[in-house]
């Protein structure tokens, strides 16, 4: 009895072609045998728990990769929020990431926070300098006038020396966070700088 496999019949399910003498002459295609029938449930079985148990397993890791993402949108809205009213109707609003500083001195409230603008001198709940873009005021409030000031002091002196026309005293009237007195004494004709400011605590909260 010669059996062979189809490629998409399992071997159980064939049998082989023979001749019963005590039926009719022609060939019969037997039906599997009792043990064959379990064997053949038994094994759909085991293959339909293998694909369930990998199912589960993706679904799992499915279910556990949307519950990172969710948790993480969640944990993006919970962050603490820094306000600041502006003007009538416009409010300053961003991302809070860190309170670096914190204390009440004899005249105010002062507080260096961590935000969208970086480090961040708030006083009395006022910005008062930001890390990313203090360049642009305190640039812009002392360069023209040192400059405009040499000028004018040059206009009727023809010794074409200039150095000798540039302001050599400065008086810087608060400035509390230090970045003014760092733009004057970028000019090296500067031999005399004065701050005043009437809280020491801010300057020694931004010198650190």
């Amino acid at each position: 009895m010669k059996l062979f496999q189809h490629p998409f019949i399992p071997l159980s399910f064939i049998t082989s072609h023979h001749h019963n003498p005590h039926h009719c002459s022609h060939h019969n295609l037997h039906h599997p045998s009792t043990t064959s029938t379990r064997h053949r449930h038994h094994r759909h079985i085991t293959i339909h728990h293998q694909i369930n148990k990998i199912y589960k397993i993706k679904m799992a890791s499915s279910a556990s990769d949307s519950n990172e993402k969710l948790i993480a949108k969640e944990r993006a809205k919970s962050t603490f929020r820094y306000t600041e009213d502006i003007a009538p109707g416009l409010k300053l609003d961003m991302a809070l990431h860190s309170i670096l500083h914190t204390s009440l001195s004899e005249f105010q409230e002062v507080e260096v926070i961590d935000t969208y603008y970086g480090r961040t001198l708030v006083t009395d709940g006022k910005t008062q300098s930001a890390e990313h873009d203090e360049f642009v005021y305190h640039e812009t409030l002392v360069h023209p006038p040192l400059i405009w000031s040499a000028i004018l002091s040059g206009k009727n002196d023809d010794d074409g020396d200039d150095k000798k026309k540039a302001p050599k005293t400065v008086f810087i009237g608060g400035g509390g966070e230090l970045a003014t007195a760092r733009e004057v004494l970028r000019h090296n004709t500067v031999e005399r700088l004065v701050m005043v400011d009437i809280d020491p605590e801010v300057i020694e909260v931004c010198k650190k």
